[in-house]
């Protein structure tokens, strides 16, 4: 029995190393476990451009990178024809951090890492990191309608405040026209959850028709002019904005989604 008390005290002694072992790999798990990164694959273009015409490829890419350089947000336009906007929640506001990290990669393909956001229809990423993607110069192609002369209602707001947080200006206009200065754009946004992104004709007017809308920020305004519907995004060029206390969506080119 004396000979067989040291073996027992071992015995214990390694099962209470095993559980302890155990318990500190379990905590050390926790600790450095990495929360799961969004991925979202596609091409960078300048939103106006491809909305207006389409424009997709290396052969737009000085185009592309002027309209960036004047403030127009690049975005990521995947296989299907849908946008992910990125998002910009810190100071400064507008699309110009984004598009430091996205000018390289211009009319080219990427992996864009970060944090993906859903809202209404539409979709955003806040951005961690971007890599040049696989692919070959861009063939992609999608059907477009436009309505020539069409009434749009809908919610002036901030681009990136509502993505993220559903944020229209309500609570804070004067917050969302300060953004609008700083170049964040500002989209109409449909009752039912679409964007339709300001459309200018020339990039020397600006990255989107701000100037027509910054002083209805957080208001449902009736908007003239004609909308674009380009693979499963919309677009409208303004023609004439006014407050408007109707509460439902006019007709519109119909679902794309």
């Amino acid at each position: 029995m004396t000979n067989a008390r040291p073996m027992i005290v071992a015995v214990l002694g390694l099962v209470l190393l095993a559980r302890t072992e155990a318990v500190y790999a379990q905590e050390a798990y926790v600790e450095y476990a990495v929360p799961p990164v969004d991925t979202v694959s596609g091409w960078v273009v300048d939103v106006n451009g491809w909305l207006d015409k389409g424009f997709i490829g290396i052969k737009h890419e000085e185009a592309a990178v002027t309209a960036a350089d004047l403030g127009g947000p690049l975005v990521i336009l995947t296989d299907r024809g849908s946008v992910v906007y990125p998002v910009t929640l810190t100071a400064p506001a507008g699309p110009m951090m984004d598009n430091v990290r996205l000018r390289p990669f211009v009319e080219q393909r990427v992996i864009v890492m970060g944090k993906v956001v859903r809202r209404g229809r539409e979709r955003g990423i806040v951005i961690e990191q971007v890599a040049r993607g696989p692919g070959a110069e861009a063939t992609l192609s999608f059907p477009v309608r436009e309505t020539a002369s069409a009434r749009l209602v809908a919610r002036v707001t901030d681009l990136s405040l509502w993505l993220a947080k559903g944020d229209s200006g309500v609570a804070d206009a004067k917050r969302a026209r300060a953004r609008a200065d700083d170049g964040e754009p500002l989209v109409l946004v449909s009752d039912s959850g679409y964007i339709y992104y300001p459309v200018v004709p020339t990039v020397a007017k600006g990255p989107a028709d701000v100037h027509s809308l910054i002083e209805y920020c957080d208001q449902k305004v009736q908007v003239t002019g004609k909308i674009i519907v380009r693979g499963m995004e919309r677009g409208i060029v303004i023609d004439g904005v006014a407050a408007s206390t109707r509460g439902t969506e006019p007709a519109n080119p119909g679902p794309v989604r």
